[in-house]
């Protein structure tokens, strides 16, 4: 099974996500836990306000992993390689790259790779 690379799980309630997200740039994965085992249902990023966009989705999902970033790029490529690693059932398509950056997914077999 894929590792996430990610940070936690934590409960998905806004008392978690203040006390773990501290920056405004990051990946994430939503889903359930299944004994000790988080599943992934869905994953996602924030170019600017990560904890404001996880607050958004309290009570969708049972629990959140994360791993904060300094730059979009670096977030965008986490966020396609767990898209690619767990194909998260809550995902319609591919994550949209960020807005006003010129960058490919970094996943050699996808379409959106350069």
């Amino acid at each position: 099974m894929a590792k996430s690379g990610l940070i936690g799980p934590f409960p998905l309630t806004e008392e978690e996500i203040d006390n773990h997200i501290d920056t405004t740039i990051a990946a994430f994965a939503l889903g359930r836990m299944e004994g000790r085992r988080f599943l992934v249902q869905y994953v996602g990023r924030s170019d600017k306000d990560a904890a404001g966009v996880l607050k958004g989705l309290v009570g969708d999902y049972e629990a959140f992993k994360y791993r904060t970033y300094v730059s979009t790029r670096r977030a965008y490529a986490k966020e396609c390689k767990l898209f690619h690693d767990f194909s998260p059932g809550d995902n319609g398509e591919h994550p949209e790259p960020p807005s006003g950056i010129r960058v490919a997914c970094p996943i050699a077999t996808c379409s959106l790779a350069d």
